[in-house]
C-alpha cells in the first residue's frame, strides 16, 4: 500500500514517460521527459526569483501624466492667461492705483499766491505725496476749486510737472502765471481763507497720469486738500505810529503795522489802501505800498490821514461804540479795504474781499492822544501855536479856543500896579499857559466827548 503512488501525485515526468510509452515511441518519451523536466525547473525558478512591480508615488504618476499630457496644460495655461491678464491690468491694478489716489491727504505745507492783475495770479505750492511703490506722477493740469459746495467751478488750473514719488516724497508745483478761470468762485473761497482758520481746496484731474513698470494709469483725481488760512488778521494792529501837523507831502500820519499771517501761504496785495473807521464814520484813510504777508508776523509801514475835522462834529458817534474798549484803555476802531492796485490797474477780486471785511483794530488811548499831541506842541512841549494847529486840523478854532479853557491850569495872572509919583496907569502881565499833561488832555477830551454826546440826546 505505502509504495503505490497516487495519480493526484504523479510528477510531470511520469506522466510524460507514460504518454511516449503509450505512443510506443522510446526516444520520443524521453525527449518528451526532458522537456517536461525543463518546465518544471523554469516554473519552480520563477515562484522563486520574480517579485511584484513597485506602486508608482503620486509625484511620479504626476510627472508621468504631465509628461503624457503635456500639450493639454500648455493650452489651459494659455487660456487662463488670455482671461486673466486683461481683467489684470484694466481692472485689478488700475482699481489698485485708484486707491492710493484717493488715499492721498495733499497737505499744503507752503506756497505763495502772487496777484498780477484782475485776470491772472503767480502761484506756487509745496505738497506731499505718499505711495508704496516707486512711481512717476505726471505730468498733468490740475484744478482747484471749493469744496463746500457739490461741483463747484474751477477757478485756477495748475501744471502740475513729472515727479518721482515712493513712500513720503515732498513735491514743488513750481511758479507759474495762471489766468483766473472763475472770478465769483475765487473771491468765495479766497474770503474763507481770509475768515477761517484753515481751509479745504477741491484738487481734481479729469485725467490724471501714473506711471508703474511700463505701464501708463490715468487714475480719477478729485482729493481735498487742507491748509491754513488767515483766521481773519487776529492780531492786527499798530505797532507805531506819528502824526505829523501840518501835514508833511500832504499826509498827517504814518507808522508801522503788525500784519500776522498763520496761513499756509503768503500773499502778494500790491499797493492797498484801507479806511480807518469808528462804527460808520470814517476817520481816515491809510495806504500800504507792496504789500506782502509773509507767513508770520510783518510788520509794513504805513502812511496816510486822520480826518480830524470829521471827529468831533461826529464825536457823539464815534464815542457811542467805545465803552467796553475805553474800559480797556483803548480807542475801537476797525479798517476796511478801499482800493487794491498793481501797475496801475485796480485788482478787482481782491478789493471784492478786502472791502467786505472790518477788521477789529485798538489803538491805546494814551499812544493815539500822546502821539497826537506832541505833534501838536513840537519837541519842546510848547504851547504857543496849539490854537492855531488844533483850530487848522478841526476846521474850527471858535471850537478849539472853547476846549482851550477845559485844558487851562490854575495858573493865577500876577497883577502888579505902579507907586510910582508918575501917576502911570497899572497893567497886568500876560497869562501864561503851562504844557499841558497828556493824560489831563485824555480826560477832558473824554468829558467833552460825553457832553457832546448827552447834548445831541
Amino acid at each position: 500500500m505505502a509504495s503505490e503512488t497516487s495519480p493526484a501525485t504523479a510528477t510531470a515526468p511520469d506522466v510524460a514517460k507514460a504518454a511516449g510509452s503509450a505512443t510506443g515511441g522510446g526516444d520520443n518519451a524521453d525527449a518528451a521527459t526532458d522537456t517536461a523536466a525543463q518546465d518544471t525547473a523554469s516554473s519552480v525558478d520563477d515562484q522563486v526569483l520574480e517579485k511584484p512591480a513597485p506602486t508608482p508615488t503620486k509625484k511620479q504618476k504626476l510627472k508621468n501624466h504631465c509628461a503624457k499630457f503635456w500639450w493639454v496644460h500648455v493650452l489651459v495655461v494659455l487660456v487662463l492667461l488670455i482671461i486673466l491678464l486683461p481683467i489684470l491690468f484694466t481692472v485689478i491694478i488700475p482699481a489698485i492705483v485708484q486707491d492710493v489716489v484717493n488715499d492721498q491727504k495733499l497737505p499744503v505745507y507752503d506756497g505763495r499766491l502772487r496777484a498780477l492783475s484782475s485776470k491772472s495770479i503767480n502761484i506756487t505750492l509745496d505738497t506731499m505725496l505718499n505711495t508704496p511703490l516707486e512711481v512717476d506722477v505726471g505730468p498733468m493740469q490740475m484744478t482747484l476749486a471749493s469744496n463746500e459746495e457739490e461741483k463747484a467751478p474751477a477757478f485756477l488750473s495748475l501744471a502740475f510737472p513729472k515727479s518721482r514719488v515712493l513712500h513720503k516724497t515732498n513735491l514743488t508745483v513750481p511758479p507759474q502765471r495762471i489766468d483766473i478761470l472763475d472770478e465769483d468762485a475765487l473771491v468765495g473761497w479766497f474770503t474763507r481763507l481770509f475768515d477761517q482758520d484753515s481751509i479745504e481746496v477741491r484738487v481734481g484731474s479729469p485725467r490724471s497720469k501714473v506711471h508703474l513698470n511700463g505701464l501708463d494709469y490715468h487714475p480719477k483725481l478729485s482729493q481735498v486738500a487742507h491748509l491754513r488760512g488767515l483766521n481773519y488778521l487776529s492780531g492786527f494792529a499798530i505797532q507805531e505810529m506819528h502824526f505829523t501837523i501840518p501835514s508833511e507831502g500832504g499826509y498827517n500820519i504814518r507808522g508801522k503795522l503788525d500784519l500776522p499771517n498763520p496761513g499756509s501761504l503768503a500773499l502778494y496785495l500790491g499797493n492797498v489802501t484801507m479806511n480807518l473807521m469808528a462804527g460808520d464814520v470814517q476817520l481816515g484813510l491809510i495806504h500800504v505800498d507792496e504789500l506782502t504777508m509773509e507767513r508770520g508776523t510783518n510788520h509794513p509801514a504805513f502812511y496816510g490821514n486822520i480826518f480830524f475835522d470829521r471827529l468831533l462834529p461826529n464825536i457823539a458817534e464815534v464815542l457811542s461804540g467805545q465803552g467796553q474798549y475805553l474800559k480797556n484803555g483803548e480807542l475801537g476802531l476797525h479798517v476796511s479795504g478801499n482800493t487794491t492796485v498793481i501797475n496801475g490797474e485796480r485788482v478787482s477780486f481782491v478789493e471784492r474781499v478786502l472791502n467786505a471785511k472790518r477788521i477789529p483794530l485798538g489803538i491805546p488811548v494814551t499812544t493815539f492822544v500822546g502821539e497826537l499831541l506832541k505833534a501838536m506842541t513840537g519837541s519842546d512841549g510848547g504851547t504857543a501855536d496849539l490854537v492855531d494847529v488844533l483850530g487848522g486840523a478841526f476846521g474850527n478854532r471858535t471850537l478849539i479856543d472853547d476846549i482851550m479853557d477845559h485844558w487851562k491850569g490854575s495858573s493865577s495872572a500876577s497883577k502888579f500896579s505902579s507907586s510910582s509919583s508918575s501917576g502911570r496907569s497899572k497893567r497886568s502881565n500876560p497869562v501864561t499857559r503851562r504844557p499841558i499833561g497828556r493824560m489831563s488832555l485824555v480826560k477832558n477830551m473824554l468829558k467833552l466827548g460825553l457832553r457832546t454826546r448827552t447834548k445831541s440826546r
